[in-house]
């Protein structure tokens, strides 16, 4: 058995913003949609992802290849020193 989510290009970039830290108010703003068409495609992602909440749906994501590192805002980028 294989393990071979598909989401919509809208579940994509609405997986993608959620996992920068954006709420569902920001991401319905800059989506041009409602808010409870963001929230009703979240849960669809985590369904089809197999996921109880959105970082589960990030992590599995991750894992299955269909985000990665260039996705994600500041991911994987080198420490900044503080300033003193």
């Amino acid at each position: 058995m294989t393990f071979d989510p598909v989401l919509t290009t809208q579940q994509f970039n609405i997986l993608i913003r959620l996992a920068n830290g954006g709420s569902h108010i920001t991401t319905a703003k800059e989506l041009g949609v409602s808010r409870d068409v963001v929230k009703n495609e979240a849960l669809k992602v985590c369904q089809e992802l197999g996921a109880e909440t959105i970082p589960q749906a990030v992590a599995i994501a991750f894992c299955c290849d269909i985000l990665s590192n260039r996705d994600i805002k500041g991911f994987g980028a080198p420490a900044q020193k503080a300033a003193r």
